[in-house]
């Protein structure tokens, strides 16, 4: 019993107060510790899915910044990753392509073409690395 109360008042201690609230009453430290592993899997949820909705929702504007665009949508990128909830490169590809502005579809579609014509799959790198060479014009 008294190891269960040390290992508890541990818990307790490093925890923030919402999250003492919900597991409080628990009586037994294996079900607190699932009750916890299971609020920060909920929230790690819902950070992941905003990620993902920001990566989809980001544009850059005729008058925007294409570096800085493109900067932002790699930061986002690496942290899904890091959170071990990121997209494919397919995706990636597919998302960066439709965040750009009018400017850049000329080019795109000669990109894309090439890339057709050589049988290729879209390179990322090379793709970001084109984007940023035009942006630099």
């Amino acid at each position: 019993k008294s190891e269960q109360a040390v290992i508890k008042q541990g818990i307790i201690s490093v925890i923030l107060d919402s999250l003492f609230l919900k597991v409080k009453g628990e009586a037994m430290t294996k079900v607190m510790w699932e009750k916890m592993k299971s609020e920060y899997e909920k929230k790690s949820k819902m950070v992941t899915v905003n990620l993902h909705q920001k990566l989809q929702d980001e544009q850059c504007t005729e008058e925007g910044d294409m570096k800085t665009h493109l900067t932002k949508l790699q930061s986002i990128c690496k942290n899904l990753i890091t959170m071990k909830a990121d997209s494919d490169n397919d995706n990636f590809v597919t998302i960066v392509l439709r965040s750009l502005s009018a400017l850049f579809e000329t080019y795109l579609s000669v990109f894309i073409g090439i890339s057709t014509l050589l049988s290729k799959t879209l390179d990322l790198d090379i793709m970001l690395q084109g984007i940023s060479d035009k942006a630099d014009q």
